[in-house]
C-alpha cells in the first residue's frame, strides 16, 4: 500500500513523459476511430487494439517512471473521460455502438487500485498484471469473434466461446512468461518456476474471464493476475507457492467431481474453484476445513427427502444444485476474509471467518431439515403458522439443525486455534446470522404470486409467465438474504471474540 509521505514525486523529465504518454493515448484513440470510419474496422477489433496497445505501454511503465504519480494521474483522468464517453455514446470504435460496456472504465480503475496497493513494493508486478490481462483479453475476444461458428457457453449472462477461452489461457500464460523475463531477467534461470507461475495465472484468469459478465473481467482478471504474481514473487509463510499451486489443482478436481455428482452447476463449479484457491491457497487447511465441511454436509443434506422437497421446487428460487450466485452468497465473505488475512497478517480475521461459515451452515441446515419437518412452521415476525418452506419460517426441527451446524463449525474453528473463545464467538455469530436470515427472508426478500396458478413463490417467473410481487424488495432474492446472513455471522463473531 502506498505511503504517501514517502512517494517519490515526478521530476521535470517525468512530467514531460506524462504529457507525451497522455498525448499518445489520445492520438491512438483518434487513429483507431479514423481507421474504423475509413476502413470500416469492426468495433471489437479497434477496441481490443487500443486495449492491447495500452497494455504494452503499461508493461514498460517501470522503465519510464520512478514515481506512481503518473499512473495514478492517468487513471484518474481517464476514468471520468471514459465514463462520460460511455454515457454519451462517444467513440463507438472504443466503447462499441451496439452495447453499453463499462470495461473502459473498469480498466483504469484496476490500474489505479493496483498502483496504490503494489507500486512501492513492485512496480513490475503492476505492469505485468495489467499487460497479461490486456493480451489475454484481446486474444479471447478476437479469436471468439473471428470464428464463423464458435462453440459457445454461458455461465453468468455473457456468451463466451470455448475457442476464446483457450486463446485467453495461451495468451495469458505466454504474456506472463515473456513479461517476467523482460521485467525480471533473472527469472529466466528457473524455467519450471516460470511455467508454474504462468500456468497458475492463466488458469485463474481464464476462469475469471469466463464467469465475469458485463465487462467485469476488466476488474477481476487484473486483480487475479496481481494476486498470483504476489504469491510467486513475494512468497511468505502466509501463502507458500507449493500450497497455492496445490490449491488450484485440488479445487479443480473437487469442483469437477461435485459437478459430476450434480452438487454444483457449471457456473457453480467455476466459482467454487476461484473461492477455494483463495481460501486454501492463502489460508491452508486451517481455513479450508470449515468451508469444506459446510459444503459436503450441506450437499448431502439436500439429498435427504428428495421426494418431499420436490414439492417445493416451484416455490424456492434456487435448487439444491448450487450455481455461482449461491457459491458467492455463501462463501464470498469468507473468501474476502481469507484474502484480508493474507494482506494484513497482523490482524486476526479468523473468528469472523468462522462466524460467517457458521451462519451459512446454520441457515442451510435449518432449511434442509426444516422443510422435512412434520411439525409447525412459524413466522418469526408474526409468530403465526406459515406453510412449510416459507421464507422466514422456523420450526423446532429446523432450529435444532441450525444450532447443530453452528456448533460443528465453531468447534472446528476452536480446534485450529486452541481457544474456546473462538467457538463461543463462532456459535454466537452463526446463530445471529440464521436469525437475521429468517427475519430478512420474511421482511425484505421478494415474494411473488403466480398470475396463472395463483401459487406463492420466490421465483420471478412461474408457469411460464411473470409473477406479481406481493412483498419484499424486488432486488433482494434468496442469494441476497444469504449475503446478509454471512455478513451478520462475521460481524457478530468478530465483535464477540476478545
Amino acid at each position: 500500500m502506498l505511503e504517501f509521505e514517502s512517494i517519490v514525486w515526478p521530476d521535470d523529465a517525468e512530467w514531460l513523459r506524462i504529457g507525451v504518454v497522455f498525448t499518445g493515448i489520445l492520438a491512438l484513440i483518434g487513429l483507431t476511430e479514423g481507421l474504423r470510419y475509413v476502413a470500416r474496422f469492426p468495433s471489437e477489433v479497434s477496441r481490443k487494439f487500443v486495449h492491447f496497445a495500452i497494455g504494452v505501454g503499461i508493461l514498460f511503465s517501470p522503465r519510464l517512471f520512478l514515481s506512481p504519480v503518473p499512473l495514478i494521474l492517468l487513471s484518474l483522468v481517464f476514468i471520468p473521460i471514459n465514463l462520460l464517453a460511455v454515457w454519451k455514446g462517444w467513440l463507438p470504435g472504443i466503447h462499441g455502438p451496439d452495447r453499453r460496456s463499462f470495461g473502459t472504465v473498469y480498466f483504469p480503475v484496476s490500474l489505479l487500485v493496483l498502483t496504490v496497493v503494489f507500486w512501492q513494493r513492485s512496480p513490475e508486478l503492476v505492469a505485468l498484471a495489467m499487460f497479461s490481462f490486456a493480451v489475454g483479453d484481446a486474444a479471447a475476444a478476437l479469436v471468439g469473434e473471428s470464428l464463423p461458428r464458435p462453440r459457445t457457453y454461458t455461465l453468468t449472462g455473457d456468451r463466451k466461446s470455448v475457442e476464446g477461452s483457450i486463446a485467453m489461457f495461451i495468451a495469458t500464460a505466454a504474456s506472463v512468461t515473456v513479461g517476467a523475463v523482460i521485467l525480471w531477467p533473472g527469472q529466466g534461470d528457473s524455467a519450471m518456476y516460470l511455467v508454474v507461475m504462468s500456468a497458475s495465472a492463466a488458469v485463474l484468469a481464464t476462469m475469471w474471464e469466463a464467469i465475469s459478465s458485463k465487462a467485469l473481467d476488466n476488474l477481476t482478471v487484473p486483480f487475479s493476475n496481481a494476486l498470483v504474481l504476489a504469491v510467486f514473487l513475494f512468497p511468505s509463510t502466509q501463502a507458500p507457492i507449493r500450497q497455492f499451486s496445490l490449491g488450484i489443482s485440488l479445487s479443480i478436481a473437487v469442483a469437477a467431481l461435485a459437478h459430476r455428482l450434480r452438487m454444483l452447476t457449471l457456473s457453480g463449479s467455476v466459482a467454487a474453484v476461484l473461492l477455494a484457491v483463495i481460501i486454501f491457497g492463502l489460508g491452508g487447511w486451517k481455513w479450508s476445513i470449515p468451508i469444506v465441511v459446510f459444503f459436503v454436509f450441506s450437499s448431502l443434506l439436500s439429498r435427504v427427502g428428495m421426494t418431499m422437497k420436490s414439492d417445493l421446487d416451484s416455490v424456492f428460487e434456487k435448487s439444491s444444485i448450487r450455481d455461482h450466485g449461491q457459491v458467492a452468497a455463501n462463501g464470498a465473505i469468507a473468501g474476502g476474509l481469507a484474502l484480508a488475512q493474507y494482506a494484513f497478517p497482523g490482524t486476526n480475521f479468523f473468528p469472523a471467518y468462522i462466524g460467517a461459515i457458521a451462519a451459512v451452515t446454520a441457515d442451510t441446515w435449518g432449511t434442509e431439515v426444516g422443510v422435512l419437518s412434520r411439525g409447525k412452521t412459524v413466522s418469526l415476525v408474526s409468530l403465526q403458522e406459515v406453510p412449510r418452506g416459507t421464507s422466514g419460517g422456523v420450526s423446532i426441527a429446523g432450529s435444532a439443525a441450525a444450532v447443530a451446524g453452528a456448533l460443528l463449525i465453531s468447534f472446528l474453528g476452536a480446534q485450529w486455534t486452541g481457544i474456546a473463545a473462538t467457538a463461543v464467538a463462532g456459535l454466537l455469530g452463526g446463530l445471529s446470522g440464521t436469525i437475521v436470515d429468517s427475519l430478512a427472508g420474511e421482511l425484505v426478500q421478494a415474494k411473488y404470486r403466480c398470475t396463472v396458478c395463483g401459487k406463492h413463490t420466490e421465483r420471478r417467473e412461474h408457469c411460464g409467465a411473470a409473477a406479481d410481487v406481493t412483498g419484499g424488495r424486488r432486488l433482494v432474492g434468496n442469494d441476497g438474504v444469504n449475503w446478509i446472513c454471512a455478513a451478520t455471522g462475521a460481524v457478530v463473531a468478530a465483535l464477540m471474540h476478545p
